[in-house]
């Protein structure tokens, strides 16, 4: 072979493995593109809170089925013109000395509650009324919806926090009493912006022996004395809040994963 000819073969080679290299270098680059893409994708939604808007607590069946027509709700008059009983929300769990997070019967009985990663627990109190020993429902409402639960959950009357399920009836009671039956959420948890909301504690109990009497049926008790109907049902719910990545941010990942593994098979090559 002629030294014109080694020349060409030596330099034909030279720039394929170096054409090949930075190919491969182009595709790790590309590949780590994405992976930090994602990266931003899956925590910069996560920054803020998920608001808790709204909740309700009606009786019902062990499948969140509403009957014997015993309700709460966080919706003052109006829009509630029909002026069902109000479920008053404590950011303090002793149930002797609450910290009231709702009031009166009007724009100020709705919630308005941001939840952070982390875990949340709050007390509840209802002016006691009847005798259901079945189960009680309880629908969560976030970000103002209002046509249907984001959460719903029964749980056994006086049972344990630790002692429900989701409710997944669809004749669950809505928000108003003109929404009439809608379908409870048939979930634990509600996903938003990168947040997962999970509740991991319920309880309703109307063992009023053991209860203040802090509200009336329309507004926390304030001056106006004892009420006529003695001490309060309560309950609590403990919420865990945790980051997830977004759905798009998965999608990029794994194609980030995959092309920084095409680059590695090709380099070994």
């Amino acid at each position: 072979m002629s030294n014109e000819k080694e020349k060409d073969m030596i330099s034909g080679n030279l720039h394929k493995a170096f054409a090949a290299d930075d190919l491969g270098r182009r595709i790790r680059l590309l590949a780590l593109g994405f992976l930090a893409c994602a990266g931003v994708l899956a925590v910069a939604p996560a920054v803020r809170a998920v608001v808790l808007t709204d909740a309700a607590i009606f009786s019902s069946n062990v499948q969140g089925q509403a009957y014997n027509g015993l309700i709460w709700n966080t919706v003052g008059n109006p829009p509630d013109i029909t002026d069902r009983w109000n479920v008053y929300f404590s950011s303090s769990t002793d149930i002797n000395n609450p910290v009231f997070l709702n009031d009166e019967n009007n724009a100020l009985t709705s919630l308005s509650i941001p939840l952070t990663p982390g875990q949340h627990s709050f007390g509840m109190y209802g002016e006691a009324t009847g005798d259901h020993r079945d189960s009680f429902t309880l629908s969560l409402y976030f970000a103002d919806h209002t046509a249907q639960p984001d959460i719903s959950a029964v749980a056994p009357v006086n049972g344990a926090p630790n002692v429900f399920v989701a409710a997944s009836h669809a004749d669950g009671l809505g928000l108003l009493a003109s929404d009439g039956f809608v379908p409870n959420a048939n979930t634990l948890s509600y996903l938003e912006g990168g947040l997962l909301v999970t509740l991991t504690e319920f309880f309703w109990s109307t063992d009023t022996a053991n209860h203040p009497d802090l509200v009336w049926p329309h507004n926390q008790r304030h001056s106006y004395g004892p009420s006529p109907y003695g001490a309060d049902f309560y309950g609590q719910i403990t919420f865990d809040v945790t980051r997830v990545p977004e759905p798009g941010a998965l999608a990029i990942f794994g194609f980030g994963l995959a092309v920084l593994g095409l680059a590695r098979r090709r380099r070994a090559a």
